[in-house]
């Protein structure tokens, strides 16, 4: 596949936090995808895992080598194991010089044999388990945004393990972090699916069983207030060493947010769910 060299294009500011947008030279190629006018167009690699510290200037044209599918989803290679999505883009020209596809399923396998995680469809379990809370609790539904799942990677990369920091934030949005990635969910608390790994964070969150506020104290049940009055567009991100989850602030519960944030007592009347609440 002959694609024309990558070079840096302009630093660009993007999902608030500085990237690299990069275009191509010279392209040449009979397939040739146009990015849309509107805006940066995300990279992702061949899993569907978005490229955080790259991203394709708007409105410029990319030579196609391979097309693949992930998930029901068309996207268009355009340099090494970097992918642009077709709904961010338009194609024209013969038809690629290769073609393949391939479905991330719910609860993949290695070659090994072992779990690999699929951050799309924990998103969804995660986002039912929220809706599931809510129900309990008597607040309004979510839903997943890609918008924001993207800040969520962002923030995610941005924390050390366990010295995290809320103060690092570029966004106004209600935060929940956690030092308990892919690395600590899957091969410590032993989470072998996605529902598994939506779930643990949930309860974790929760539970606060890691809340740096002690009980007794403003804050201790903030990151179950974040749970329990989210959205209505929400976005979870998690690393191997870090786990990030973003979501809108609900005016609409503001006041009951903030009274179970500085709640001082040892048990607030919220409600949690089981684990088999969702399918």
């Amino acid at each position: 596949m002959k694609l024309s060299k990558i070079i840096t294009f302009s630093a660009v500011f993007f999902a608030m936090s500085s990237a690299f947008a990069v275009s191509q030279k010279n392209v040449d190629a009979s397939t040739v995808a146009t990015t849309n006018a509107s805006g940066i167009a995300r990279l992702y690699n061949k899993n569907d895992k978005v490229i955080t510290n790259r991203a394709l200037a708007p409105n410029t044209k990319w030579a196609v080598g391979n097309v693949i599918t992930v998930n029901g989803e068309k996207l268009y290679q355009v340099a090494t194991n970097e992918y642009l999505k077709a709904s961010a883009s338009s194609l024209s020209g013969d038809a690629p010089v290769a073609a393949s596809s391939t479905t991330v399923t719910t609860e993949s396998q290695s070659s090994t044999g072992e779990y690999t995680p699929n951050l799309a469809k924990i998103n969804t379990y995660f986002a039912e388990y929220v809706n599931a809370l809510h129900q309990a609790n008597g607040t309004g539904s979510v839903n997943v945004s890609n918008s924001v799942v993207d800040y969520a990677t962002q923030r995610a990369d941005q924390q050390n393990g366990n010295n995290l920091d809320h103060s690092t934030a570029t966004k106004n949005m209600s935060e929940n972090l956690s030092g308990a990635g892919f690395n600590y969910i899957t091969k410590k608390a032993g989470a072998t699916s996605d529902k598994q790994v939506a779930y643990f964070l949930l309860k974790q969150w929760y539970d606060e069983d890691n809340n740096v506020d002690p009980m007794g104290t403003a804050g201790h049940f903030g990151h179950r207030a974040a749970l329990i009055y989210a959205g209505p567009n929400i976005g979870l991100s998690i690393n191997a060493k870090n786990s990030a989850f973003e979501a809108d602030w609900n005016v609409d519960d503001i006041t009951a947010q903030k009274k179970l944030y500085n709640y001082t007592g040892t048990n607030p009347n919220t409600k949690f769910i089981s684990e088999d609440a969702i399918q």
